[in-house]
């Protein structure tokens, strides 16, 4: 009989240290859990804070990308209006021509 109660014992201490080493693992498992959230949230703040900033770079992208438009716009009409000027300039000069030979013909018919 006294080696049954020398079995329980046994069996009773490592029940002891089994349970002991259960809930010490528990603990672990609880604090590894809580480390775990602990980075998904930081992840999740930080995935934000990136779609964030990929939104203001879109947006800052679509305003380059207008005034790239208008700058391409502003030098056609700078084009445009560099041919108009020459367009101008030449016709002043024949308008000038004109003006003159028909002053010297004036002058000539009067004189």
């Amino acid at each position: 009989m006294r080696g049954y109660l020398d079995i329980v014992n046994t069996l009773r201490d490592r029940v002891s240290i089994i349970q002991v080493e259960l809930e010490f693992r528990k603990e672990k498992v609880k604090k590894t859990q809580e480390q775990f959230e602990e980075w998904q949230d930081y992840i999740n703040s930080l995935n934000i804070q990136l779609n964030t900033k990929i939104t203001k770079l879109d947006i800052e992208k679509e305003e380059l990308q207008r005034a790239r438009n208008q700058i391409q716009q502003l030098e056609k009409m700078v084009q445009m209006l560099e041919r108009n000027n020459k367009l101008l300039v030449d016709s002043n000069g024949m308008l000038l021509q004109n003006n003159t030979l028909f002053h010297y013909k004036l002058n000539k018919l009067t004189c």
